[in-house]
């Protein structure tokens, strides 16, 4: 039982690491004093860009005009819940 608790410290431990350099690297990033001796990892680099192409993409299917079927489709309803209304 007692392997288990140190793991979870060690556990613990390399959250705490890890957050640390994430915050590290944010830090770097919003300042863009970036050095040679700290890059970003490439984890997050990858995580950044994939993130960035996600957004870029969700931006544009909420952007993107309704097809005239589905137009078609909501003036229907509105119409039926008028009439149902009144």
């Amino acid at each position: 039982m007692e392997s288990g608790s140190g793991g979870e410290r060690e556990d613990d431990s390399e959250l705490a690491r890890d957050s640390e350099q994430a915050r590290a690297n944010l830090r770097v990033e919003a300042t863009g004093a970036a050095s040679l001796a700290d890059p970003l990892p490439k984890d997050y680099l990858i995580s950044d860009a994939i993130g960035k192409a996600l957004q870029a993409h969700y931006r544009s299917l909420a952007d993107a005009p309704l097809p005239d079927r589905f137009l078609i489709l909501l003036a229907e309803l509105e119409a039926k819940d008028t009439r149902d209304a009144g």
